[in-house]
């Protein structure tokens, strides 16, 4: 079986490297725009296999990785099966955000975990 992760680098203003964002692919040379596949599926497959498969720090070089988070996730704490050392949670740009989920944000950055 074939696993395949696309790794974007993110630079500071003077260009630094400073971390990856880590996306699904399904297959070699894959894009999903336009929600070809459910967000949460997605992040459960990448986080499995980037730790699993090719070692979360070989993907990153030990810098921190990027990770779309969508609001089931978030509120299911799947986070937390993540070192929040290795891991920025990306919440993606078409999330319902409300009072509950605000608070759950809250305890993700005070248990460590910076938010994207």
């Amino acid at each position: 079986m074939d696993v395949f992760i696309a790794r974007q680098p993110i630079f500071d203003n003077s260009k630094n490297l400073i971390a990856y964002e880590l996306l699904y692919r399904d297959h070699e040379g894959a894009t999903c725009f336009g929600g070809c596949v459910d967000g949460s599926y997605a992040t459960r497959v990448l986080i499995s296999d980037a730790i699993t498969v090719f070692g979360l720090d070989n993907l990153t070089n030990g810098r921190p990785a990027f990770v779309n988070f969508t609001r089931k996730l978030i509120m299911d704490d799947f986070a937390y099966l993540c070192n929040p050392d290795e891991i920025i949670v990306e919440i993606v740009e078409d999330t319902f955000i409300d009072d509950v989920f605000v608070e759950k944000v809250k305890e993700l950055k005070r248990a460590g975990y910076r938010i994207a």
